[in-house]
């Protein structure tokens, strides 16, 4: 019989499921819970029986700047067979000669997608190997955030809009689009001096928290830490697992997020691909 994924109408009958995968499910999980606010964009396919553990789920939604987005939950322990490689390499879901991206995936499926996309579509594809950083949310929800000579609150659209179009690393041509659906539908956290703000962090599109970005004159005071404590304790407050991840190569990043009180779930990749027109 044909292994091919197929569309999930009640993205929320797949809330048990990926509980029981928590914490190395934690951003498709996030997805889950966003999907409401993303319901037009998201699209979700299971791989076998939605309601068998041994389902392999998959959430699809597209971006301007890197095209194609896609976040897998993997069964605990499933290897890589004939057929389900064949159901990726021949999926609906993706066009393999466009620009797309696997996010956050397993390194399982990250090898399996990578070798895809190189060996048998003969693209120049990226692989960034990253950790999963989480919280409990039972943790978060009992961090204390510190009063100041400052504000800590959310971000406002069109300057939060601004202020990470100029400090995100990530951000190419296009990710306007994308960075303000953020902002309008996700949690953020800004610290404002003077009512400018000077720290922001988001909830970003794949269930992540990202983003992070204090203005250089004011590093030093401790305002990374109050963002993501705040967006941190506001994720679990809104019934989302607070994650992240970071770079295996960016050594001051893992420190701070350890510092703060995250732990390393599970190594992960991002799979990209850019279609140049080579």
């Amino acid at each position: 019989m044909e292994c091919v994924f197929k569309p999930v109408e009640n993205v929320l009958s797949l809330e048990p499921i990926l509980t029981k995968r928590l914490p190395v499910s934690a951003n498709i999980y996030n997805l889950m819970k966003l999907n409401l606010k993303w319901t037009n964009e998201h699209k979700w396919f299971t791989l076998k029986d939605p309601v068998e553990d041994d389902v392999w789920i998959v959430a699809t939604f597209f971006r301007q700047d890197y095209g194609q987005v896609v976040a897998v939950s993997r069964p605990p322990n499933a290897q890589i067979t004939p057929e389900v490689r064949s159901a990726f390499s021949n999926c609906e879901f993706l066009d393999w000669a466009e620009s797309f991206m696997f996010a956050c995936v397993d390194t399982t499926v990250s090898s399996m997608a990578s070798d895809i996309s190189i060996r048998e579509k003969g693209n120049c594809t990226e692989v960034h190997p990253c950790y999963l950083y989480i919280m409990e949310p039972k943790d978060a929800l009992e961090l204390k955030i510190p009063s100041g000579n400052y504000e800590v609150k959310p971000i406002n659209n069109k300057e939060g809009l601004e202020f990470f179009l100029k400090t995100w690393k990530y951000a190419t041509e296009g990710s306007s689009d994308y960075v303000g659906k953020c902002l309008q539908r996700n949690v953020s956290a800004g610290v404002y001096t003077n009512n400018e703000i000077v720290t922001g962090v988001n909830l970003d599109g794949l269930g992540l928290i990202g983003m992070l970005y204090s203005l250089n004159e004011i590093r030093g005071k401790g305002y990374g830490r109050l963002v993501m404590h705040q967006i941190i304790k506001e994720s679990a407050a809104s019934q989302f697992v607070p994650s992240c991840t970071v770079e295996l190569r960016n050594d001051i990043s893992m420190a701070f997020q350890e510092k703060i009180g995250l732990k390393i779930a599970a190594e992960v990749d991002f799979i990209m691909y850019n279609k140049t027109g080579f």
